[in-house]
């Protein structure tokens, strides 16, 4: 399976890293662990998303 990840998220992930880093380092090492977490997944459960078109998969 191919995870691609678009600048737009790489944008939001990266200011929500620094919002919660502001509050709390540990908050912000918390979410990177839950993104990596859900990115791994997607990866052994790529049919688990609702399927939108061909290959594409939306996950909510």
């Amino acid at each position: 399976m191919k995870v691609r990840r678009l600048s737009p998220v790489d944008d939001e992930v990266i200011e929500a890293v620094q919002y919660y880093r502001a509050i709390d380092p540990k908050l912000s090492d918390r979410l990177i662990a839950e993104l990596e977490a859900t990115v791994l997944r997607l990866v052994h459960f790529p049919e688990s998303g609702r399927p939108l078109a061909n290959d594409l998969r939306q996950c909510a």
